[in-house]
């Protein structure tokens, strides 16, 4: 009698662990509430603003006033490209009309600013909830030798990887303001008049060299590379940098519908692969084509709900994360 009774007790708690557990697979991720913002930083971010009183950095003032988004929240302040200055050495090139050659210090402080201006804002919740702030370069460097076909490829990918990954390094958290690195990982294909385009060779080592410094996560928050130039790029390469290496993740661009295919692609070949969220510009400027009309690109809700929608039809309900991180512009979502 007490032998079957342990029994069925044994039994009753494996079917509730297992409930648990299957409830836990199959958890549905709502569509977020609010997109996190994420920023282009520009030159004048570390002059000086009178703000609350005080003088502080205007990414101080960026920060305060950031939106944090929804439970999980991914900030990205996207720094240009990097760049080797003949006399000044490693910056980065500020991107658009407002951009130029900065110092890798400069980054530093203006992401520090951020950082203090945000966890300033008592309206940020940073008890129930924690924030990651990604400090973002890109792979749109054009000087430096890339070819996957030759397999031949500058030293400045993985000098660059390492001398970001010491940049992210130094920027230190702050309570539950988490610092992290990203790189905007695109093919770059038409981007530039010379007809240089980005290669898979290329940001591989330029992960292999963040990694060497540093194992702070690092999200991908570019394109499908891939699709867009196969010639350069292999799905294998995408992944390493998207997940398949430690410490990597993806937070992909989603400005056109037309992009959600190629990832669910991805998942396709990679079962292991995970989307942390997705990029969004909150139909800024950009346009799409859409039955040869061009059109805005998506808002936020759509950016998540499209993909999500993608991934479910293709049977992988539930793996992306309630998470948007929106550029804002000042022609467009937001202003600083």
């Amino acid at each position: 009698m007490h032998t079957r009774s342990f029994t069925n007790r044994v039994l009753l708690i494996l079917t509730i662990l297992i409930v648990a557990f299957n409830s836990q697979e199959v958890k549905a991720y709502n569509p977020p509430v609010a997109p996190a913002d994420t920023f282009y930083a520009v030159d004048n971010w570390n002059t000086t603003v009178a703000f609350n009183g005080a003088n502080r950095k205007l990414a101080y003032r960026i920060g305060y006033n950031a939106d944090q988004g929804n439970y999980y929240s991914y900030i990205i302040l996207a720094f240009g490209r990097q760049f080797k200055h003949s006399s000044q050495g490693w910056g980065v090139d500020l991107a658009g009309t407002n951009g130029g050659f900065k110092s890798e210090q400069w980054v530093k402080d203006v992401a520090n600013a951020f950082i203090s201006g945000f966890a300033a804002n008592p309206a940020h919740d940073l008890i129930q909830r924690d924030v990651r702030l990604i400090v973002g370069t890109s792979n749109g460097n054009e000087a430096w030798q890339c070819n996957n076909a030759t397999n031949q490829i500058s030293a400045d990918w993985n000098i660059a990887g390492q001398r970001w990954g010491n940049v992210v390094k130094g920027i230190p958290d702050k309570g539950a303001i988490y610092v992290r690195g990203g790189n905007d990982i695109e093919s770059w294909d038409d981007s530039f008049t010379s007809g240089w385009t980005a290669c898979g060779a290329g940001a591989v080592s330029w992960m292999n060299g963040y990694f060497t410094n540093t194992t702070r996560n690092h999200y991908n928050f570019g394109s499908n590379a891939y699709i867009e130039l196969p010639t350069q790029w292999t799905q294998a390469q995408l992944y390493n940098v998207s997940y398949g290496l430690p410490y990597a993740y993806t937070i992909p661009l989603m400005y056109c519908a037309s992009q959600a295919p190629g990832w669910v692609s991805m998942r396709q070949t990679y079962s292991s692969l995970r989307f942390d969220g997705v990029t969004s510009e909150n139909a800024a400027h950009l346009t799409c084509t859409v039955n040869g009309t061009q059109v805005l690109s998506l808002s936020w809700e759509a950016s998540w709900t499209t993909f999500n929608n993608a991934l479910n039809n293709a049977g992988y309900p539930n793996i992306l994360l309630n998470s948007v991180s929106s550029f804002c512009y000042v022609a467009g979502s937001c202003s600083p």
